[in-house]
């Protein structure tokens, strides 16, 4: 049985599945979730986990970079760990690298 409305691919039916959707986030106790907000945790889980860009795009099934990127939202915690790893490296790095600008001018 195909659904009805002419755009849609879905074996089941546009309406089945939004209603089967809406009816298990109410049971699972979240609703309003989009289906699309498990997409964007798991690209953002994807990414946090070290996994390469490329290989989290064919697992999400993003095409281009930039759609893949909308998906891919940091907030106020990534900036915070890209903070702290980037003072780790800088105090980690080797000072010795920096000239006084009057030793420099001698």
């Amino acid at each position: 049985m195909q659904c009805a409305h002419p755009t849609c691919r879905s074996i089941v039916g546009c309406r089945s599945a939004s209603k089967a959707w809406t009816n298990a986030c109410q049971a699972a106790g979240r609703p309003g979730l989009l289906f699309h907000d498990l997409r964007r945790s798991a690209v953002r889980n994807l990414c946090s986990a070290g996994v390469d860009q490329s290989v989290a795009m064919k697992i999400s099934g993003h095409r281009t970079i930039a759609t893949f990127l909308r998906y891919r939202i940091g907030n106020d915690e990534d900036v915070k760990l890209a903070l702290a790893k980037t003072e780790a490296a800088i105090a980690g790095a080797a000072a010795n690298n920096v000239i006084p600008l009057r030793e420099a001018t001698d």
